[in-house]
């Protein structure tokens, strides 16, 4: 799951960005799901939901079983008349923290090993957080880290379709 919180950019702008591709219009999420769930499995093609929405002022994007934010060039455009933080979790323990302001990326790491994909310092705000030490549940320690950032506290229902008003489908 990709978990994007941003800041400068509203939701529908927001899913055009991260899929110009999309197999469907920007609709509800039932619709798109609908979209992914009737087409037929592949190998080589995965149909995936992005869903997108807003709080006070933020805009929230939720890939289930997709990864688009996570790509730096994207992560950059999503930025660009604010902040990004992206969040990023898969069953292969494979994650990253991503966090980029106005366009450039200040922070990508791997939370569980703790390896940096950049020559980025630390931030001020990952004081007294343990990335990469093994102890822990590093995904709370992101979200953690989310908040310092954005003052967006995640919350269990920010993980449940019924709260994503617009969603798209990809291929």
């Amino acid at each position: 799951m990709t978990l994007t919180i941003a800041k400068g950019i509203s939701p529908t702008q927001a899913l055009q960005l991260l899929a110009p591709d999309a197999q469907t219009p920007i609709e509800s999420v039932g619709q798109a799901q609908t979209w992914a769930y009737g087409q037929p499995e592949s190998m080589t093609a995965v149909h995936v939901v992005i869903q997108a929405t807003s709080r006070h002022g933020w805009t929230l994007i939720l890939e289930p079983n997709g990864f688009r934010a996570t790509d730096v060039h994207r992560l950059s455009r999503l930025s660009a008349h604010g902040t990004a933080v992206v969040i990023y979790n898969n069953v292969n323990a494979l994650a990253s923290f991503q966090y980029a302001r106005n366009g450039k990326v200040l922070r990508y790491f791997d939370p569980l090993l703790g390896h940096n994909y950049q020559d980025d310092p630390p931030l001020p705000q990952e004081k007294g957080i343990a990335f990469g030490s093994g102890t822990g549940d590093y995904t709370a320690d992101c979200l953690a880290l989310a908040y310092r950032l954005t003052g967006v506290r995640i919350e269990e229902a920010d993980v449940d379709d019924a709260n994503y008003p617009y969603a798209v489908g990809v291929a």
